[in-house]
């Protein structure tokens, strides 16, 4: 298991929410939850068949039909070949090794077999350059990227805006304080099969 997956304990889990999802968001990232990264999140979110890609509770893993998967190896034809019609990317990018646009390339190539006609992958993450970050965000960035939770010191949002434009016929990345938002639909593969 990589180092940046291994500390997700159910425990960290519920730490998480409360220091990433509010603390963190709020006052390092600028990008708060509620107000930000939640509409962004059903604004693109389908409800036939959705795909979600990154560390769950174990309690939410019981409830749906969680896959623990190495995402730089195609997806098992369990996670719904052709049947998704969003998948989920929030705050995966910054955590994964390598640098963008790299890592998205190799992510999204995985990921686009498991996408219906139309269907979208989305997310956020929080690239360590082109952004503006502040005193707090840079002092956890130091901090993550050093235990190996983060792994994003050669992220920046042109290095997403490339992975897109490679990936999908459709786009859009935008910064929202120092988080990179971003969605693609129309996975290049298909539209050139």
């Amino acid at each position: 298991m990589e180092p940046s997956a291994a500390g997700y304990t159910n425990l960290a889990l519920f730490l998480y929410d409360f220091a990433v999802l509010f603390i963190s968001n709020t006052f390092a990232w600028h990008c708060p939850t509620r107000s930000v990264l939640l509409p962004f999140y059903r604004a693109h979110l389908r409800s036939r068949a959705h795909l979600e890609i990154g560390p769950v509770a174990a309690a939410a893993a019981a409830a749906a039909a969680a896959v623990v998967h190495d995402i730089f190896e195609p997806l098992p034809t369990t996670a719904g070949r052709g049947e998704c019609d969003s998948a989920a990317l929030f705050y995966v990018f910054h955590c994964l090794p390598g640098v963008l646009p790299r890592k998205a390339e190799a992510v999204f190539a995985n990921v686009a077999p498991a996408l219906a006609p139309g269907g979208v992958v989305y997310g956020a993450t929080v690239p360590a350059h082109g952004v503006p970050h502040n005193w707090l965000g840079r002092v956890l960035m130091r901090c993550y990227n050093k235990r190996g939770v983060f792994d994003n010191y050669g992220d920046t949002p042109d290095g997403m805006r490339e992975a897109l434009e490679g990936s999908f016929e459709e786009w859009e990345p935008r910064v929202v304080g120092a988080v990179a938002l971003f969605w693609g639909r129309i996975p290049k593969a298909k539209a050139e099969s």
